[in-house]
């Protein structure tokens, strides 16, 4: 599940870089990352033109939703893992595998990410 996150994370990133703009990010207000309302993505002005879409647009909020909704059926599945074969040798690979995902998902997504929060817990 996680490779697939990653494959499917990076086509996001990917797809949505060359639909916006890439030169959005540099002229983007600075803006926190957390989930509020002010960081929410907003894909149209009222006007709804072409030029409103790039000023509007947040990268990171709008893969943070699209990340949002895998957080919790991955934690279910790591949470699954564990009850079914615990032992010290799972755990070991399981932990060195979220490890590497968390390091790499964190590179591209940000590191407050919430997929990066949650499998970084």
């Amino acid at each position: 599940m996680l490779a697939w996150l990653h494959q499917a994370l990076a086509s996001e990133r990917e797809l949505l870089e060359g639909t916006v703009g890439k030169a959005n990010e540099a002229n983007a207000p600075e803006t926190p990352r957390s989930g509020s309302a002010a960081t929410t993505p907003t894909a149209l002005t009222a006007a709804g033109s072409a030029e409103g879409v790039s000023e509007g647009f947040n990268l990171e909020a709008a893969l943070h939703k699209v990340a949002e909704g895998t957080t919790r059926p991955l934690r279910l599945r790591v949470e699954q893992l564990l009850a079914t074969q615990p032992g010290p040798l799972v755990t070991f690979r399981l932990s060195h595998v979220l490890h590497f995902y968390a390091h790499v998902l964190a590179r591209l997504l940000g590191p407050t990410n919430c997929l990066v929060v949650t499998i970084t817990e």
